[in-house]
């Protein structure tokens, strides 16, 4: 049976899924929409975005997924034509600064060409992008035959907000969401994010809160008790 599923999986375009990674701990609810239940590596998963907040939100979930669900150490190359990480912040989601790449072309016809290029370099782990228009079926085909020919994994950021078709093996909507207390303690608590994946070939579409444990490092999808809102203790007052 496990044999019969690889061959499935080929079929349908998962070239080498990371079958022998165990799934990361407190994403199993999340794991658990995609065949094998491993997260779909050497594919383009297309990132919808249409305001900052949305980016800021999809960066800081992108670098939890790439620090927990591909492999470690890996180089990423980071495209788009301005600056939107900052590079030494990426510590603080366990990635090594230096690991990374920055490459800011002048136009979207140049960050289509250097997206291309860095899915068809097999040393490299993952590609992230930002696009300012839906990418388009064409180029989203391109990308995803570079991927599979070289088990690299994309991340596109787009306009598509109207759900335009295209080649990507999945599409995500990441916002922003209020912060979870952590067992209750007053103050701000962990970063969270509202994760709908919209498109999954192969697998089933869901929506989590998703939330940033940062002393462990790691992504998890809250449990009933930790969304229980803190307590209050009334305050007396004397006269």
């Amino acid at each position: 049976m496990e044999a019969l599923q690889k061959q499935v999986a080929l079929l349908n375009g998962v070239v080498k899924p990371l079958a022998s990674m165990p799934a990361p701990t407190g994403l199993q609810p999340l794991m658990a929409h995609f065949a094998g239940g491993v997260f779909p590596a050497g594919v383009i998963h297309e990132m919808v975005v249409t305001t900052q907040q949305q980016q800021a939100a999809t960066h800081g979930f992108l670098a939890g997924v790439i620090a927990q669900c591909l492999p470690a150490n890996g180089v990423v190359v980071w495209v788009g034509t301005g600056l939107q990480v900052f590079p030494a912040g990426l510590a603080y989601w366990g990635l090594q600064p230096h690991k990374h790449i920055f490459i800011q072309p002048q136009n979207a016809k140049q960050v289509n060409w250097v997206i291309e290029e860095a899915l068809q370099c097999s040393g490299i782990t993952a590609v992230v992008a930002s696009s300012s228009t839906a990418i388009s079926f064409t180029n989203s085909r391109r990308f995803q035959l570079a991927a599979e020919k070289t088990n690299v994994t994309g991340f596109i950021q787009t306009q598509n907000s109207t759900g335009q078709a295209n080649a990507c093996y999945s599409r995500w909507l990441v916002q922003p969401a209020k912060s979870i207390a952590i067992q209750g303690l007053p103050g701000v608590g962990s970063v969270a994010w509202q994760v709908q994946l919209q498109k999954i070939r192969n697998g089933k579409v869901g929506k989590w809160q998703v939330q940033w444990a940062a002393s462990e490092q790691l992504l998890v999808v809250p449990t009933v008790q930790q969304l229980i809102p803190p307590v209050t203790i009334p305050i007396k007052k004397y006269a």
